[in-house]
């Protein structure tokens, strides 16, 4: 049996275009053309980490756990065939598509409509071609020599009711011109549901867009105010938008085209559009906080107060985390005190606070409970991720540990760390990354053996980390900061001010986001955590 590859995964499917027409030419020849074609495709993959899920001859299935590493095997692979010397002079033109998804595993095989949806988007595409999906563009942290990415538009695949919006990767020295794609283009990039809530949307971006204007000419930059949003550009490293949401923001969570805050002291659930920084919806939720995505079409939304998990439509125009969505209701025991979401390896994990709380996992389509992980009395649940085949929770208080749960085997184990983890760990670069809020460091943890591979200071008070854009970003609750960690280094480059206290954070796309509060009782808390020393080439 093969092991596949879970959690977040990229699929990359292949397929020969006009191979009927080519057999019809080449006769016996065909069947060499055929392994030629192979053999590049597969040392391609190979050389990047790909995994091989199945082949038809012409069409190849492959899954890789990086979006970088699944594109860099289609460039490569492109560009292969292109230079190849194939028989008789008749070049071999492959279409591929691109989704990253988190599916489900079955047997030897994954399980979900992200795997139809990879091979919608590749049977799109003409030969020569390589089309990704926006989930895939999202998760891009690093750019590709020679290659840029051009947006298509919107299109309706077969079988799949959500649009989807298309890019094509533009290889230096290949064909960039293609016929239209073979699907139906749409002039919206969402549902008719939308179109005056999407006008709505843009006549405040058009106001927003005036004011960024006089700012600049004025030579200013937005003021930070506690309760908001602050939007950081991940090139410059400058704030350019400040979003006032909730009181004491909790959770932040990236999907799709929206970045969903969760503010704990006043209950709302704002939703702010990622490229205008337009509030697209806002409302009472009841003690809302944890928030998780699930592909860029669904949120799950913890709501302490309504005693449940819920799984919303992120486009609905007005969201109802009450309203239940294909039966996706989770309910919550009375009397816990918090909630944390992730979604991974095919399952729900729900970390919620209590006397004592508790870790769930919940199977996916259909919804179940399939086990719980008690925590002891002195657990202090502070966020859960997933990634690398498993859950991971931050215990803070007494315990100072992280909890691993293996999401094929089931097992649960204990990682000694720093001084009182806090936040949702950060997955990504091979590692799971860590605030230690009363150290001042940051932990980089090996996901297989458990051991830290590097200790990082930062800021006074690390709340919580993010991965996106080639960094590691981590809000310093205590001195009001911002810290950008070089994995390739493990130093801080960048020091990015925005006062009161920053707390729970998201990377997405050229923007990081970041939930500001003003906390009267922080100074006690921020007494037990040292400054960090200033590192190497940190700015501002």
């Amino acid at each position: 049996m093969i092991e596949l590859p879970t959690g977040t995964v990229t699929f990359l499917f292949t397929d020969i275009e006009g191979s009927t027409r080519l057999l019809k030419k080449l006769g016996e020849q065909y069947a060499a053309v055929l392994a030629e074609h192979q053999q590049i495709l597969r040392k391609a993959v190979e050389e990047r980490g790909g995994r091989e899920i199945d082949n038809q001859g012409e069409a190849f299935f492959f899954a890789f756990t990086s979006a970088n590493s699944a594109l860099g095997a289609a460039v490569h692979a492109q560009r292969a065939l292109a230079a190849h010397d194939w028989a008789n002079g008749d070049e071999v033109r492959v279409r591929m598509g691109v989704h990253t998804a988190e599916p489900a595993v079955g047997g030897e095989r994954y399980v979900g409509l992200g795997v139809h949806r990879a091979a919608r988007i590749g049977a799109a595409g003409h030969g020569g071609q390589v089309l990704l999906s926006n989930a895939t563009r999202e998760l891009v942290d690093a750019e590709l020599t020679g290659v840029s990415m051009r947006d298509l538009g919107s299109y309706r695949l077969k079988d799949i009711d959500h649009f989807e919006r298309l890019y094509q990767l533009d290889i230096e020295g290949l064909a960039s011109n293609f016929p239209p794609l073979n699907a139906e283009r749409v002039a919206e990039p969402r549902p008719r549901r939308r179109m005056l809530l999407g006008a709505l949307v843009a006549l405040v971006a058009l106001v927003a867009v005036a004011v960024a204007a006089l700012l600049s000419r004025a030579g200013g930059a937005p003021s930070v105010t506690a309760e908001s949003l602050v939007k950081i550009d991940v090139e410059t490293g400058k704030i350019v938008d400040v979003i006032p949401v909730g009181r004491s923001p909790r959770e932040v969570e990236v999907v799709g085209d929206y970045v969903f805050v969760a503010s704990e002291a006043d209950g709302t659930l704002t939703r702010v559009d990622h490229r205008t920084g337009a509030v697209t919806n806002s409302g009472q939720y009841y003690a809302s906080d944890g928030l998780a995505g699930e592909g860029g079409e669904w949120l799950w939304v913890g709501s302490v107060g309504r005693q449940q998990v819920t799984r919303v439509d992120v486009d609905l125009p007005e969201i109802d985390v009450t309203e239940r969505v294909e039966g996706a209701h989770v309910p919550l025991p009375g009397g816990i005190g918090s909630t944390a979401l992730a979604v991974g390896g095919g399952s729900l994990w729900i970390e919620r606070g209590g006397d004592p709380g508790a870790v769930e996992r919940w199977h996916l389509h259909p919804l179940r409970l399939e086990q719980t992980y008690p925590l002891e009395f002195n657990d202090f649940g502070r966020g859960i991720a997933f990634g690398y085949g498993a859950a991971w929770s931050a215990l803070g208080s007494e315990t100072n540990t992280l909890l691993r749960i293996d999401a094929q085997s089931g097992r649960a184990t204990r990682i000694p760390v720093g001084k009182y983890p806090d936040g949702r760990p950060a997955i990504g670069f091979g590692s799971v990354w860590v605030a230690m809020f009363d150290d001042s460091k940051v932990w980089r943890i090996d996901p297989v053996t458990g051991s830290p591979q590097e200790i990082i200071p930062v800021g006074h008070g690390p709340w919580s980390a993010a991965v996106g854009s080639g960094s590691v970003w981590v809000t310093n609750d205590c001195d009001g900061t911002v810290s950008r960690i070089d994995p390739d280094t493990n130093t801080v480059v960048k020091t990015i001010e925005t006062g009161y206290q920053p707390r729970w954070l998201a990377a997405g796309g050229d923007f990081v986001w970041v939930g500001v509060t003003e906390d009267e009782g922080v100074d006690e808390d921020c007494q037990l955590a040292p400054a960090a020393s200033t590192t190497a080439g940190a700015s501002e």
